[in-house]
């Protein structure tokens, strides 16, 4: 997509391939007025947000899976003792999953 620019009805384009001379400007083959509507603009604004997110995502520094899950389990393994969801709460008032009332209201 590099070297188009967005169209509307006003903007003339460069387009890689010679027009039909009824849609040549100024006798210029090439050059030629496009139209579009407004799901195309659309189309292209859409695009253009897709093209400048890959150029953002090119740029992360990316590591090795294997580096990744050696940091991940050394992580787990030094805080698994503060980690309430392997160790339990220590009274079941810390517990936020716990029943909130024994209560139990039957219809007949």
């Amino acid at each position: 997509m590099e070297g188009f620019e967005a169209v509307t009805r006003e903007r003339v384009v460069e387009l890689p391939f010679e027009a039909d001379n009824e849609f040549n400007v100024l006798g210029n083959p090439d050059y030629c007025l496009i139209t579009m509507s407004g799901r195309d603009l659309h189309s292209v604004q859409q695009a253009r947000k897709v093209v400048e997110q890959l150029r953002r995502e090119r740029n992360i520094r990316r590591g090795l899976v294997s580096q990744s899950a050696n940091d991940l389990i050394r992580y787990t393994q030094e805080y698994q003792k503060e980690d309430v969801l392997l160790t339990s709460f220590p009274n079941d008032k810390m517990n936020p999953f716990r029943p909130k009332s024994s209560f139990q209201c039957m219809l007949l």
